[in-house]
């Protein structure tokens, strides 16, 4: 007959000191009850029990037998953990969630997932000359959401620099967690002669535009906005020939393998005359207490600040519903969910859906 394997009261089982693998228990009894080997083989019971439910992860219920035996009770998925990469530990792979970059909790559409793929490998198929990122391998899906796998490009010397200076300023949070676990991940390539060739190549381009955005920013701006709006019109144009579902397949990957080719040379050059300055004035500012925040403080005050700029338009569109009774009265009373779906349903009172209307517009 089976019989639970741990005595005790069974809530406050936890590894034990000192001794790995084995496990012991607080209540009726507390002392070691498995083996090195006796864990070793339940964990790869485990596995085997994960493996047939396609690798979900699984709350498992066993027992042993007086003879030795163990036994399998129960298992059913954990529907409670935060989905991660089922890869195996060792050796140690890095992922990034886009979840976190985005502060998304939920899960995403796939027609989104299938965006951000399709986008992401025209990037790597622009860098590489189409060696390398058709197929997107080095982005998994679990539960619906989106891990990059940047294991190789921390291992190459030079993309661990790319990649660590870019998150400083995109997402410190994820650049810090990388930071920890960067001691256990060795370099093992550098920049090869194909790469410096490609590189060589792309910098010919952005470096004559960004001179010509240090000389000229107000011209360089204009031909940028030009540009993305003759793009925007292409792609409009071309979405009315659309026929059918395999079309319209057709037309979203075109047209998403060919952004970063689009736009990466035109928009590089000024993203790097706009964030170069700041990246030095941020550096001589944080000498000082608060120097950081300063900088952001007054650097939004500049022209152009897109976040600046969006913040006045909102401001005059809650200054707009403040003045309208009925509109301020709806705001009060209504949960954001209700009010987004009113103004999609175009219910809003008519003062407060024109105002928002020609603000997204």
């Amino acid at each position: 007959e089976a019989t639970p394997l741990l005595s005790g009261n069974g809530e406050s089982n936890r590894s034990a000191p000192g001794v790995p693998g084995a496990f012991i228990t607080e209540g009726v009894s507390s002392k070691t009850v498995l083996s090195d080997e006796e864990v070793t083989e339940i964990i790869l019971l485990g596995q085997e029990v994960e493996a047939l439910f396609d690798r979900k992860a699984q709350d498992i219920e066993w027992a042993r037998s007086s003879e030795g035996k163990t036994y399998i009770v129960q298992s059913r998925p954990i529907t409670t953990l935060f989905p991660l990469p089922n890869v195996p530990v060792e050796p140690l792979q890095v992922f990034f969630s886009f979840s976190a970059v985005q502060g998304i909790a939920g899960a995403m559409f796939p027609s989104g997932q299938d965006a951000i793929r399709t986008i992401l490998g025209g990037l790597v198929r622009y860098i590489t000359w189409g060696k390398h990122g058709t197929k997107g391998n080095f982005l998994e899906t679990v539960a619906e959401r989106l891990y990059g796998n940047v294991t190789n490009v921390l291992r190459n010397s030079l993309g661990r620099k790319i990649l660590l200076g870019g998150l400083a300023h995109v997402e410190p949070g994820i650049r810090a967690g990388i930071n920890e676990v960067l001691p256990n991940i060795k370099v093992s390539s550098g920049l090869s002669p194909f790469l410096l060739i490609r590189m060589i190549s792309i910098y010919s381009i952005i470096i004559p535009r960004a001179i010509y955005c240090l000389l000229f920013p107000d011209r360089a701006r204009e031909r940028l906005i030009e540009r993305t709006d003759a793009i925007v019109k292409r792609v409009e144009e071309e979405s009315t020939k659309i026929d059918g579902l395999a079309d319209l397949v057709d037309f979203k990957r075109q047209t998403f393998q060919t952004f970063f080719p689009s736009v990466i040379t035109h928009f590089a050059p000024r993203m790097a005359v706009a964030m170069g300055p700041l990246a030095v004035l941020t550096k001589i500012a944080s000498k000082i207490e608060g120097g950081r925040d300063m900088v952001l403080t007054i650097t939004r005050g500049l022209p152009h600040n897109g976040t600046t700029e969006m913040d006045l338009e909102l401001w005059q569109v809650a200054k707009t519903i403040q003045s309208d009774d009925a509109s301020l009265e709806h705001f009060r009373s209504a949960g954001a969910d209700t009010l987004a779906n009113d103004y999609l349903q175009g219910n809003l009172p008519e003062t407060s859906q024109q105002a928002i209307r020609e603000c997204l517009t």
